[in-house]
C-alpha cells in the first residue's frame, strides 16, 4: 500500500518508481494500493489526494505491476481486488 499524499510524494516521477520498484524487487504479481491521503490529527494543512492523480497512477504507462489499485475511494471500480482469473460473484 502506497499513501499518496499531495506535494509529497504525489508526482509522476515518485510514483513511477515505486511501481517499478515493486515489480522489479517483488515481481509484477504482487498488488500496489495507491490510497487517498485525507488530512487528519497533525497533516491538515495538505487537501486530500485527487481521485484523478490515484487514477493516474494506476494507469500510469510505466507501471509495470499487473495488479494496481485505487484505495480509500468508497465505491470507486478501481478499488476491486477481484482476481481476474476468480469467477466474479
Amino acid at each position: 500500500m502506497n499513501l499518496v499524499v499531495p506535494t509529497l510524494n504525489d508526482s509522476e516521477r515518485m510514483l513511477g518508481e515505486l511501481a517499478r520498484w515493486v515489480a522489479g524487487e517483488l515481481g509484477p504479481d504482487v498488488p500496489v494500493h495507491f490510497t487517498r491521503f485525507h488530512p487528519d490529527y497533525k497533516l491538515t494543512n495538505l487537501p486530500p489526494t485527487p481521485v484523478a492523480t490515484l487514477e493516474r497512477a494506476r494507469r500510469s504507462p510505466r507501471r509495470r505491476d499487473r495488479y494496481a489499485y485505487v484505495g480509500n475511494v468508497v465505491g470507486h471500480p478501481g478499488e476491486n481486488t477481484w482476481c481476474p482469473a476468480a469467477a466474479r460473484p
